[in-house]
């Protein structure tokens, strides 16, 4: 398979999928793939500059990926998730941090793992999501946009 202009050189949709598949925390499901983005890739952050430019990287990717392997019948989407309650915001935050935590969302609470993961099924599910790819879900606690 020929490189696609302006990819890396040696990089084949082929090759992509397998580095996908073995380097990544991607989960295929049937003909679908998704991974996790985030928030702060669509709007950036003050301080945390590299981690929001690789998730930035992350949903342009999969967009660039979806249209890439649409041809293949494998959908590839996102789900980027907000201010989401996980075991690294005690570890990493003061306690004044962490206390407000997601406050700043209309539904004024961060949300739970189990609160991301249906989104994960709904890609999952050819009978809900057959016809989406390319996209980047934002669950965001209530604001309706990212920004």
């Amino acid at each position: 398979m020929a490189r696609a202009h302006g990819s890396v050189p040696g990089t084949t949709a082929d090759s992509a999928w397998t580095r996908i598949r073995n380097d990544s925390e991607a989960t295929v499901y049937c003909c679908e793939l998704s991974w996790i983005g985030q928030a702060s890739g669509l709007i950036g952050n003050k301080t945390l500059i590299d981690y929001a430019t690789t998730k930035g990287a992350i949903h342009a990717f999969t967009k660039s990926l979806a249209l890439n392997l649409v041809d293949r019948k494998i959908r590839v989407n996102c789900v980027a998730p907000g201010p989401i309650w996980t075991v690294l915001q005690p570890v990493s935050k003061s306690a004044k941090r962490v206390a407000e935590h997601g406050q700043k969302t209309p539904m004024g609470r961060p949300g739970q793992p189990e609160e991301v993961a249906p989104a994960f099924v709904f890609f999952a599910s050819e009978a809900d999501s057959s016809y989406i790819t390319g996209e980047v879900l934002t669950l965001l606690g209530g604001d309706t946009t990212a920004g």
